[in-house]
């Protein structure tokens, strides 16, 4: 390509990360999502495990992360138990085990690029869904308690009550997140900036403690600019957030085992490795295929 000073020079391209939804990565990694196995398009944690803390590393061996050679020796492994090219019960039980699919990809030729190291972290769909699940669960809480509609009604008057603020959403209507249509990214920060306020003295202390460190935990995830002691302040609000989450596991048919809230421990790895996570947020994009979509061709 032509550089400056009107010279020529050899450059070879390099795919640093590859953004997307949750689904989309699983189909970039080949693996298995929903309940199987081991359903992390980046590592190979145990589905059952998700919900407890997890250290996550390409660098460190032991944490088990994916990898090109490691799907490539699994592929192999695969394609051993065909039998005249047709996939057998023992392919397909392979695949079941390791949550995969026995296909040859097209990446695995891209030299220096490793399609599971090129996938991050989301705030958009992941920390917005996450925060998602934690309001339902608190809604079946609420509705399965005694005097459940007497506090719903109390948390809902209080967030209609609340004054209007430049660029913050107004519930004078509902505030439950059942009530609220197809919430935005933007509707769920601005519903997380009053929750604190609208449930600190209604719920049991242990889920708003939960609530206000997965808040913390957010706001420092999505920060601008990240030191030393922010990121150690980002897993310590996680860790926090983590002894105290069970209380929700009841209320979810998940019991907290699900991806989105697996890959929370992997956003301060990512953070150092790729910077402040709005230059790889979904955000972009869709905020680009919103306009899109709408506009004539």
């Amino acid at each position: 390509m032509k550089g400056p000073y009107g010279k020529d020079y050899k450059c070879i391209p390099a795919l640093c990360t590859y953004i997307g939804a949750l689904p989309e990565q699983w189909m970039l990694a080949l693996v298995k999502g929903g309940s199987s196995v081991c359903s992390c398009p980046r590592c190979t944690t145990p589905t059952e495990s998700f919900h407890l803390p997890y250290t996550f590393s390409f660098e460190d061996d032991t944490t088990a992360a994916r990898s090109k050679e490691h799907m490539k020796s699994l592929y192999k492994e695969g394609k051993k138990k065909f039998k005249d090219g047709q996939k057998t019960a023992k392919a397909t039980e392979h695949e079941r085990e390791n949550s995969f699919h026995i296909v040859k990809y097209a990446f695995w030729e891209l030299p220096i690029f490793d399609i599971h190291r090129a996938l991050t972290v989301d705030d958009l769909y992941q920390l917005g869904g996450v925060y998602y699940h934690l309001l339902e669960c608190i809604e079946r809480m609420l509705k399965d308690d005694p005097k459940g509609s007497q506090l719903i009604k109390r948390i809902t008057t209080r967030a209609t009550l609340i004054p209007s603020f430049r660029n913050l959403c107004s519930f004078k209507t509902e505030y439950l997140v059942s009530s609220l249509t197809n919430p935005t990214f933007s509707e769920l920060k601005d519903h997380m900036a009053i929750f604190l306020v609208c449930v600190h003295d209604l719920l049991p202390p242990q889920a708003v403690r939960c609530m206000r460190h997965f808040i913390d935990f957010f706001h420092q995830a999505t920060a601008k600019e990240h030191s030393k002691e922010s990121l150690a302040d980002l897993r310590e609000s996680l860790k926090l957030f983590n002894e105290h989450s069970p209380i929700f596991e009841q209320w979810l048919k998940s019991n907290l085992r699900f991806p989105k809230y697996h890959a929370l421990w992997k956003y301060a790895y990512d953070i150092e490795q790729l910077g402040s996570i709005g230059g790889f947020s979904t955000t972009q994009s869709e905020a680009q295929h919103k306009t899109g979509a709408k506009k004539l061709a």
